[in-house]
């Protein structure tokens, strides 16, 4: 896998990323009006005492309501560009990336108390992803791919971990309770798992033996790689359907790439040894 293949993906699953958040929260937009659930009239409150008032006037002209709506505009135009960027002229792809992380950047700062896991690696993905690129230099985008590569495997090791360490990840309470919320809940499931008591008991530790051993997918490589990435997507997959968490496959898919490029090139590097 060559480095410009591994960028249109990246910056494909990225687009997909960027395509359905934004218009999540454009077709929700009344979140974001004064009386809504993320006012910037009451998260500008928290910057107060931290911003001096030229600093939060600026902020204003950005994340206030209807400008906000502009800035979702501009992202959702960067997103379907980043989409199409296989067949879109370099620098209009380099320009959209640029535009991507900026927007990217200002809705998380707008909205710090709405984002989740799949906003956080999104936009770490897009900053290491953007620096790669803009540089021109091969060296500097092959390593933003092993930046990306190594944050994927730290969270979900880490995740996993956390729930090995959880009593109620561990007796399957957690995940009982949590197919029972009206958020995340999914009735389907949630009858499923009445009728068969040990049901959550499995899917609970499937989880944490999957996201604590995908590092080790990782160090082997190989096929064994390819099969921690497929089980990816459908671990993702059914947390898209069942929690309806569906920015999260396409963010972590963004890491995927890169991880199977980092892979490669490691394994290329430990053979010049031989």
């Amino acid at each position: 896998m060559n480095l410009p293949l591994v960028a249109t993906l990246v910056a494909f699953f990225l687009g997909i990323y960027g395509l359905i958040s934004t218009s999540e929260l454009l077709l929700r937009r009344e979140l974001l009006s004064s009386n809504g659930l993320l006012s910037w009239d009451i998260i500008r409150l928290h910057f107060n005492s931290l911003f001096n008032k030229r600093l939060l006037w600026f902020f204003d002209q950005l994340c206030s309501y209807p400008q906000i709506l502009l800035i979702l505009y501009i992202r959702l135009a960067c997103s379907f560009i980043m989409i199409l960027s296989f067949a879109l002229p370099k620098h209009l792809f380099f320009f959209s990336i640029i535009l991507f992380l900026i927007t990217n950047l200002i809705v998380a700062f707008r909205n710090r108390y709405g984002n989740d896991g799949a906003d956080q690696m999104a936009l770490i993905v897009s900053a290491a992803f953007c620096i790669g690129v803009i540089s021109s230099n091969v060296e500097c985008l092959k390593y933003s791919y092993y930046f990306i590569a190594f944050q994927a495997l730290l969270a979900y090791t880490t995740a996993g971990w956390a729930k090995l360490f959880s009593m109620q990840w561990r007796s399957g309470t957690a995940l009982k309770y949590l197919i029972s919320t009206q958020t995340y809940g999914h009735r389907w499931l949630e009858l499923r798992i009445k009728e068969n008591t040990r049901l959550p008991l499995l899917m609970s530790w499937v989880t944490i033996t999957f996201l604590s051993c995908f590092f080790i997918f990782f160090i082997i490589g190989g096929k064994v790689l390819l099969f921690g990435l497929v089980g990816g997507i459908f671990f993702h997959l059914g947390n898209a359907i069942f929690m309806r968490l569906h920015t999260f496959i396409w963010s972590f898919l963004s890491t995927y790439p890169a991880l199977y490029f980092v892979r490669i090139d490691m394994d290329t590097f430990i053979a010049s040894f031989r």
